[in-house]
């Protein structure tokens, strides 16, 4: 006589991404999760014999190295979730961190979370167990039964969370449901429903296997439009400074730069479908590019401006009073004053960076000619 074994059954996550979840819901989650390694393990090590011993052992290829590659995703992240946790070491900070591990996206996974990856391992599991006739509980119709109105309860939640799943997935489930029902009063008319229900079996598993996949694949693609806005926003928001910089700039400073200023509305709505969006979010690295090369063009000469102003009046209380010997080298007495020049100088360097608009160009050869006559070394009186 066959024992009869319940499942293994994924354990149900704690928390939420971005919360650091309670201590002891982390422990019994990694304490369960762990045993459903462990478990799952052993069971898919059978399942992969007897595939291998199949007849048509090629048709389970795909699916055993799917299953096999998703498990083993689930159990590197068990490992980096044990290795925070620290023995309960663990911190607000850690907690929250082992809540983006259980519920962020796995590496090489199809882009799903270990919590969907769980899920999708056990519905993977229970199409090879229905196609390989090796579910342990295979002379118990009734659990069997309730194990597919179970599977497929989870589909139709997953079908009302995501609305974009559509009226398609939603008549796969109804269709699916009607075939459980049929098979089972059939069942308890006592009929024979093994090999119908054995394909009504890999169906439901199949069906979920689909429908977390594809949610998976619609959350991330949420993530990514949420992120795409967000990204647009603060470019709005550069934009319109741009445009008060670009504007001051060109009634400012003579000369200024002549650079088109970026238009985000020109891009359009966030798309909300997978290949324009990863077109949309493209142009919107290009436009981050244009406008931080506008920024930088219009904005220099408004900051170069401002370093001469604060150069002049840095030294404004600064005085020449060394003379410079004339070319037929007289006396000092006989020179030119320094200090007239200076000023002159001076006065004439304030004045260009406080005309609107200044020209930069004159302003600077004003101030190097002014930097040069303060740095003048005094001349030596000629010996007699």
């Amino acid at each position: 006589m066959t024992t009869m074994t319940e499942p293994t059954i994924a354990p149900a996550a704690p928390g939420r991404l971005g919360q650091a979840a309670p201590a002891p819901e982390l422990l019994a989650y990694l304490e369960a999760l762990g045993a459903w390694r462990d478990a799952r393990h052993a069971e898919l090590q059978s399942i992969d014999a007897a595939a291998l011993r199949a007849k048509d052992a090629d048709s389970y290829t795909a699916d055993v190295a799917l299953v096999m590659s998703m498990w083993q995703a689930v159990s590197d992240r068990h490992d980096q979730l044990v290795k925070v946790w620290d023995s309960g070491r663990a911190n607000a900070t850690a907690r929250e961190e082992m809540s983006r591990l259980i519920w962020g996206r796995l590496e090489g996974a199809m882009g799903v979370s270990l919590v969907e990856a769980t899920r999708l391992c056990d519905s993977l599991t229970a199409t090879l167990r229905a196609r390989l006739a090796f579910d342990p509980m295979a002379g118990d119709v009734a659990a069997r039964i309730s194990a597919v109105r179970a599977g497929l309860y989870r589909c139709r939640e997953l079908v009302r969370q995501h609305r974009q799943l559509g009226a398609d997935a939603a008549g796969r489930v109804d269709v699916l449901q009607r075939r459980v029902a049929d098979l089972g009063q059939r069942a308890q008319d006592g009929a024979d429903v093994g090999g119908p229900f054995a394909i009504l079996e890999a169906d439901a598993a199949r069906l979920e296997r689909d429908l977390i996949v594809a949610a998976a694949g619609l959350a991330d693609l949420d993530r990514d439009r949420e992120a795409a806005q967000a990204h647009r926003d603060r470019l709005e928001g550069r934009e319109n400074a741009l445009r008060l910089v670009a504007e001051r700039c060109a009634a400012e400073i003579a000369a200024p730069p002549r650079l088109a200023v970026p238009d985000l509305d020109a891009l359009g709505p966030v798309p909300a479908e997978r290949g324009p969006l990863d077109a949309y979010r493209a142009r919107l690295e290009q436009v981050a590019a244009a406008l931080a090369f506008a920024e930088s063009a219009y904005a220099a000469p408004l900051a170069e401006r401002a370093a001469l102003r604060a150069r002049l009046e840095k030294t404004a209380g600064a005085e020449v009073t060394t003379t410079v010997p004339l070319a037929t080298g007289d006396a000092v007495g006989s020179t030119a004053s320094l200090a007239t020049a200076f000023a002159a100088v001076t006065d004439a360097a304030r004045a260009a960076l406080a005309a609107v608009p200044c020209d930069l160009d004159a302003a600077r050869r004003l101030m190097t000619a002014r930097d040069a006559l303060l740095a003048a070394p005094a001349p030596r009186r000629p010996k007699a």
